[in-house]
């Protein structure tokens, strides 16, 4: 999946059953939490720009809004509370290009 800094991304997340996920974040370096298990709750680091949208029974999708480069990465979604399927997204984050026009 590719984005622009300050465009908002949502990386669905559908489980066989309704029960709650891990989205987790691995970039170059290390995998972090994003949101805990069975829960909306989401990490510290996260917590002004990232969101749980469950909008089904068994959609437990990321929202981020306002990206920023250092988004970039590959976002992973692990059913039944981190135990279950694995489901990894891989963002591109794309700076803004700004048009300059001659008149």
């Amino acid at each position: 999946m590719e984005s622009c800094t300050g465009e908002t991304v949502t990386l669905a997340c559908y489980t066989a059953k309704s029960i709650g996920v891990d989205w987790r974040y691995k970039d170059n370096s290390s995998t972090h939490y994003v949101v805990a298990i069975c829960s909306s709750y989401v990490q510290k680091d996260f917590q002004d720009r990232f969101r749980l949208n469950r909008t089904a029974k068994h959609q437990h999708s990321l929202v981020i809004s306002d990206i920023r480069l250092e988004d970039q990465g590959v976002y992973i979604c692990i059913e039944d509370a981190g135990l279950g399927v694995r489901r990894e997204y891989q963002l591109t984050v794309h700076g803004q290009i700004f048009g300059v026009f001659f008149i």
